[in-house]
């Protein structure tokens, strides 16, 4: 009994060293740097509450010509804005030459629906803008 009472007292003598000699874990953690380069935008809008047809992407200008001119005229324009309210709006560019009645434009019809479509100009670095519906201008 003696030698286990020995043994007992070295394994706790021994776990108690143990114990308080072992430093806390210390967190670490590898923090990187994050930058964040912020740039104020030098443009000016041309008017308060308009838009500037420079400023958007091509998808964005179908979106704003479809919703302007479906807001604007029923028929066709009004038609192809409430389907591509549901569906989205897929145009296809078609040569301006097929269609007779569209005489502005640079030669690219942008064709929204089968009657609905519209051209584009470039007078003195502005987009002008011509709506067609139905064959008719």
């Amino acid at each position: 009994m003696k030698k286990i009472g020995k043994i007992s007292v070295i394994l706790l003598t021994g776990l108690a060293l143990a114990g308080c000699s072992q430093k806390p874990k210390q967190k670490t953690s590898s923090k990187g740097s994050a930058t964040i380069k912020v740039t104020k935008n030098k443009k000016q809008p041309t008017k308060m509450g308009h838009l500037s047809d420079q400023d958007l992407s091509p998808q964005k200008t179908v979106a704003v010509v479809v919703a302007y001119a479906g807001n604007r005229y029923s028929g066709s324009w009004n038609k192809a804005l409430l389907d591509g309210k549901q569906n989205g709006i897929e145009v296809d560019l078609k040569n301006q030459s097929n269609y007779s009645y569209m005489n502005e434009g640079s030669g690219v019809a942008y064709m929204v629906s089968a009657d609905a479509g519209y051209t584009l100009k470039q007078v003195n670095g502005e987009n002008i803008y011509y709506l067609f519906s139905n064959g008719k201008n």
